[in-house]
């Protein structure tokens, strides 16, 4: 899979968890290091691998500040891939956040960080909100919703693996996209369930409407996870592209790709990058 495959009016878009690309307390060679950024040997892995993808849009989680952007989008560029578009969104979690890098010019970005919903007793906020980007390409513009939903881990014995807390933050997204005019659109990113939760299911279907379906994807062995935890030796598929209705005949084969070259993709992240081909 290479930038070489694409044709003309054909935009490549991959989502990637890039596993703490900021600072924070970690274990580095079996030592214990405190407010530390992440290792170069990651960073330069995941360079690599998108040096062998080339996505023209690339929409990332857990990315820390600006700064934090900036340095992945400068390092890209020394190595010949340019992406002189960025968007960042701070929303209630102030650690990690969802961002792109576009080498396609936005018409419109929209960040939104005011989604709220009802929690037990009281109210809460989309942790890392939802970020709206439009594109034009020839005559069709289309969107990408770019998201990264609470993780399964969590201090509240009421809400074990925070499922309740991660479908009422996809039911708030859920109604902020349904609100949207553009019938052209893709939403994507860290999911933190399975294919069959409730929070997925938020994303499919309103009542009898379809809001969106599911792309089918898997790595070159045919092999669907997207996230290994090392911790439990666990495989789990919590990384999706969701396609609207009207764009589902834009997807090049009617699949998305797992990109699993090794060693660099162990060693980038924990998740594995989904990558999709829309011909425009």
């Amino acid at each position: 899979m290479s930038a070489s495959s694409l044709w003309a009016g054909q935009v490549r878009v991959a989502s990637w968890n890039l596993n703490n690309y900021l600072t924070f307390d970690r274990l580095v060679d079996g030592v214990y290091r405190e407010d530390y950024p992440k290792p170069e040997e990651e960073k330069e892995a995941m360079r690599t691998l998108l040096l062998g993808v080339q996505p023209d849009v690339l929409l990332v989680q857990e990315m820390g500040t600006e700064d934090f952007l900036y340095e992945l989008q400068s390092d890209l560029a020394a190595l010949g891939l340019h992406y002189p578009y960025t968007a960042l969104l701070e929303a209630a979690d102030p650690v990690r956040h969802v961002a792109v890098l576009s080498k396609k010019p936005f018409k419109k970005v929209h960040k939104h960080d005011d989604l709220w919903f009802s929690y037990f007793r009281g109210k809460d906020r989309v942790k890392r909100g939802l970020l709206e980007l439009v594109f034009q390409e020839g005559s069709t513009k289309w969107v990408l919703y770019g998201l990264h939903l609470k993780s399964q881990l969590t201090a509240s014995k009421d809400d074990p693996h925070a499922a309740k807390q991660r479908e009422r933050e996809a039911n708030a997204i859920r109604n902020r996209i349904k609100r949207r005019e553009n019938p052209y659109y893709l939403i994507a990113g860290d999911f933190n369930d399975h294919p069959n939760s409730p929070p997925l299911r938020r994303f499919l279907k309103i009542a009898d409407k379809e809001l969106s379906r599911f792309i089918p994807t898997a790595d070159s062995r045919g092999e669907t996870w997207t996230c290994y935890y090392k911790k439990e030796d666990s495989y789990s598929h919590l990384d999706y592209i969701l396609v609207s209705p009207a764009l589902a005949s834009h997807v090049v084969d009617n699949r998305a790709y797992l990109v699993d070259k090794l060693p660099e993709s162990r060693i980038a992240s924990d998740h594995r990058m989904v990558v999709v081909d829309l011909d425009l």
